[in-house]
């Protein structure tokens, strides 16, 4: 009784007056809408990283920025032979990922600001190559605030290259980036292509 009254409460439970039994509200109609309504975005998305993917043979990544870090929220692998794998979940630095420098570039300035105060008290990795300096990660913004994209060759992994653009909600606003990554010896040789290929991919996420 005490559960039934605290969904009354909230709404998302109803009495009738008559029978006095309980049930459903239409507000648990309106959750759910908006819970489907989700699932549809993520299903949409995912096919056009699936396509994306399957016309360029190597991995797809979608990301969005998290905690002042890239955070990967889906992908699809490629189906070639030593292909890259980050997996659903993992989070890598903004200042030596392509994904980081659109993430970060679609940032207002004041948010940018807060970014670049945060990544300067990060303890380095020796596992990884040293970070940009500050002025070199800001005209990495700059570039990719102008270009509409960006790329990193080997900056956080040697041998992994990366090309980034954003996909853009209401009011044209960045709500996440898609990247195409691959080994260096491939990514070198078809790096000219694939520009096209990820521009009309966000386009279509975006839209």
């Amino acid at each position: 009784y005490r559960l039934v009254n605290t969904l009354v409460e909230t709404g998302f439970a109803e009495q009738n007056p008559d029978t006095r039994r309980y049930r459903p509200s239409s507000r648990l109609v309106i959750v759910a809408e908006q819970i489907r309504q989700r699932v549809d975005v993520r299903e949409i998305v995912h096919r056009e990283l699936a396509e994306l993917a399957a016309t360029v043979r190597e991995t797809v990544n979608l990301a969005v920025l998290d905690d002042h870090e890239v955070l990967y929220i889906d992908k699809v692998l490629s189906d070639r032979p030593f292909g890259i794998d980050a997996r659903v979940g993992s989070r890598l630095p903004v200042n030596r990922t392509a994904l980081g420098k659109v993430l970060v570039a679609g940032l207002s300035p004041r948010e940018r600001e807060d970014v670049i105060r945060a990544i300067r008290h990060e303890a380095a990795d020796p596992d990884v190559p040293p970070p940009p300096s500050v002025a070199k990660f800001r005209r990495s913004l700059e570039s990719a605030e102008k270009d509409g994209y960006a790329q990193d060759f080997g900056e956080y992994l040697p041998d992994v290259c990366c090309l980034a653009t954003a996909v853009r909600g209401k009011d044209d606003r960045m709500v996440a980036a898609v990247s195409i990554t691959a080994p260096r010896s491939r990514f070198i040789r078809i790096e000219d292509g694939l520009l096209e290929h990820i521009q009309k991919s966000a386009k279509v996420i975006s839209d």
